[in-house]
Protein backbone atom coordinates (compact mmCIF):
# COMPACT_ATOMS: atom_id res chain seq x y z
CA UNK A 1 0.00 0.00 0.00
CA UNK A 2 1.22 3.47 -0.88
CA UNK A 3 2.26 6.15 1.99
CA UNK A 4 -0.96 8.14 3.69
CA UNK A 5 -2.13 9.85 3.03
CA UNK A 6 -4.17 8.20 -0.24
CA UNK A 7 -5.70 11.01 -2.53
CA UNK A 8 -8.45 10.79 -4.86
CA UNK A 9 -10.54 12.84 -6.30
CA UNK A 10 -14.42 13.33 -6.48
CA UNK A 11 -16.61 13.76 -9.48
CA UNK A 12 -16.60 17.23 -8.77
CA UNK A 13 -12.70 16.88 -9.07
CA UNK A 14 -12.32 18.01 -5.20
CA UNK A 15 -9.25 16.47 -3.89
CA UNK A 16 -10.57 13.72 -1.33
CA UNK A 17 -7.84 12.91 1.33
CA UNK A 18 -7.81 9.11 3.22
CA UNK A 19 -5.82 9.34 6.22
CA UNK A 20 -3.88 6.51 7.86
CA UNK A 21 -6.03 7.38 10.91
CA UNK A 22 -9.59 6.98 9.36
CA UNK A 23 -7.92 3.75 7.56
CA UNK A 24 -7.35 2.13 10.74
CA UNK A 25 -10.51 3.29 12.16
CA UNK A 26 -12.25 1.75 9.15
CA UNK A 27 -10.58 -1.53 9.36
CA UNK A 28 -10.95 -1.62 12.87
CA UNK A 29 -14.48 -1.55 12.29
CA UNK A 30 -14.84 -3.48 9.26
CA UNK A 31 -12.12 -5.79 8.78
CA UNK A 32 -13.35 -7.35 5.72
CA UNK A 33 -12.30 -3.77 3.81
CA UNK A 34 -8.46 -4.50 5.15
CA UNK A 35 -6.98 -5.23 1.45
CA UNK A 36 -9.68 -2.63 -0.57
CA UNK A 37 -8.40 0.72 0.39
CA UNK A 38 -7.90 1.21 -3.60
CA UNK A 39 -11.40 0.30 -3.78
CA UNK A 40 -12.59 2.54 -1.21
CA UNK A 41 -10.31 5.21 -3.23
CA UNK A 42 -12.34 4.05 -6.61
CA UNK A 43 -16.12 4.32 -5.47
CA UNK A 44 -14.92 8.16 -4.61
CA UNK A 45 -13.91 8.75 -7.98
CA UNK A 46 -15.89 6.86 -9.82
CA UNK A 47 -19.05 6.11 -7.99
CA UNK A 48 -22.27 4.65 -9.34
CA UNK A 49 -24.71 6.40 -7.28
CA UNK A 50 -23.93 9.59 -4.75
CA UNK A 51 -26.70 10.03 -2.30
CA UNK A 52 -26.79 12.83 0.64
CA UNK A 53 -24.93 11.85 3.96
CA UNK A 54 -25.45 12.90 7.29
CA UNK A 55 -24.65 16.98 8.34
CA UNK A 56 -23.39 17.55 4.60
CA UNK A 57 -21.40 14.20 4.32
CA UNK A 58 -21.81 12.56 0.74
CA UNK A 59 -22.34 8.79 0.26
CA UNK A 60 -20.65 7.29 -3.08
CA UNK A 61 -21.52 3.61 -3.86
CA UNK A 62 -19.80 1.28 -6.05
CA UNK A 63 -20.49 -2.01 -7.46
CA UNK A 64 -17.60 -4.57 -7.66
CA UNK A 65 -18.72 -7.85 -9.57
CA UNK A 66 -15.92 -9.37 -8.16
CA UNK A 67 -16.68 -8.75 -4.47
CA UNK A 68 -19.31 -10.10 -2.06
CA UNK A 69 -21.02 -8.64 -0.68
CA UNK A 70 -20.62 -6.48 -3.78
CA UNK A 71 -21.86 -2.85 -2.86
CA UNK A 72 -19.01 -0.81 -1.53
CA UNK A 73 -20.45 2.60 0.65
CA UNK A 74 -18.14 5.29 1.34
CA UNK A 75 -18.76 8.41 3.72
CA UNK A 76 -16.41 11.54 3.20
CA UNK A 77 -17.08 15.42 3.09
CA UNK A 78 -16.05 17.94 0.68
CA UNK A 79 -14.79 21.26 2.27
CA UNK A 80 -15.29 24.65 0.55
CA UNK A 81 -14.01 23.71 -2.85
CA UNK A 82 -10.82 22.04 -2.76
CA UNK A 83 -10.54 19.36 -0.08
CA UNK A 84 -11.84 17.11 1.74
CA UNK A 85 -11.46 13.34 3.23
CA UNK A 86 -13.05 10.44 4.30
CA UNK A 87 -15.17 9.65 6.96
CA UNK A 88 -15.87 5.97 6.79
CA UNK A 89 -16.72 2.72 4.41
CA UNK A 90 -18.25 -0.53 4.26
CA UNK A 91 -20.00 -3.11 2.28
CA UNK A 92 -23.33 -3.62 1.99
CA UNK A 93 -25.12 -6.52 -0.27
CA UNK A 94 -28.37 -4.86 -0.60
CA UNK A 95 -29.08 -1.10 -1.70
CA UNK A 96 -32.63 -0.91 -1.88
CA UNK A 97 -33.04 0.98 1.73
CA UNK A 98 -30.06 3.04 0.65
CA UNK A 99 -31.31 4.41 -2.72
CA UNK A 100 -35.03 5.23 -0.23
CA UNK A 101 -32.47 8.73 0.93
CA UNK A 102 -32.35 11.68 -1.50
CA UNK A 103 -29.73 10.66 -4.47
CA UNK A 104 -27.27 13.60 -5.47
CA UNK A 105 -26.15 12.29 -8.51
CA UNK A 106 -25.64 9.26 -10.72
CA UNK A 107 -23.96 7.78 -13.26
Amino acid sequence: MSKFPLITKSIKGIRIRLMQERWRHIIRRHKELKNYATEVLLAVEKPDLIIAGKVGALVAVKYFREIKPHYLIVAYREIGGADGFIITAHFISNIHDIRRRRIVWKS
